[in-house]
């Protein structure tokens, strides 16, 4: 409205339909919340921030449980799916304490790429790490009707190191030389990179 412009579309979400993931982090976070509560090792203000997560993932499970149900989302939770990557800022930044994401002031914080040496043995080290986001593209059932959809997802990385990696230095790989992906990877994943992404017929704009 502020810029005048076409009116705005539908904007639909979608949840990966797989109730038992978010059902088992739920009751993970619930777990470690008591846990640390009993021992008298949690803050109020830490336990109002895991209460906050764990109403996310018990809606997320109930999204997922109705997609597999064959049941269309109420637009109430198409609302709440729509500002879901705003509800994710706003808690990793609280949890790090930063009051807001572009509080936090390193550049290696900010990044999603990090890296972890899982063993050592005879100076070599086996280093597990997530890349930066990678692409997936899936048909999703709405109303009736198949739409093609794009997101993001984690990469994932796995490979011997003569040094332990900190995550300045792996970032910093990804950038110049990525190593190869382990071999599993590409069983789901196309590695062909620079195609064109496909567009709506007619693009949304608000004018401004």
């Amino acid at each position: 409205a502020e810029c005048g412009g076409n009116e705005p579309p539908e904007v639909l979400g979608y949840v990966e339909p797989n109730p038992e993931f978010f059902n088992r982090l739920l009751w993970l976070t619930k777990v470690t919340r008591e846990s640390l509560e009993q021992r008298g090792l949690l803050s109020d203000s830490l336990k109002y921030k895991m209460l906050d997560f764990e109403d996310t993932l018990d809606f997320l499970k109930k999204c997922a449980q109705k997609e597999l149900n064959g049941e269309d989302l109420s637009p109430e939770e198409h609302s709440s799916l729509v500002t879901y990557g705003g509800t994710l800022e706003f808690m990793s930044s609280s949890i790090a304490e930063a009051g807001n994401w572009y509080l936090v002031e390193s550049d290696t914080d900010k990044n999603m790429a990090v890296i972890a040496d899982v063993h050592t043995s005879g100076g070599s080290y086996l280093e597990a790490g997530v890349g930066n986001a990678a692409e997936i593209y899936v048909a999703v059932p709405q109303n009736g009707k198949i739409y093609l959809t794009r997101g993001a997802v984690f990469d994932f990385f796995e490979f011997l190191s003569g040094e332990r990696l900190t995550d300045e230095t792996w970032q910093d790989m990804i950038r110049q030389n990525p190593p190869q992906r382990p071999a599993f990877v590409h069983s789901y994943m196309d590695e062909t990179g620079g195609g064109e992404v496909p567009v709506p017929d007619e693009p949304y704009s608000t004018g401004c």
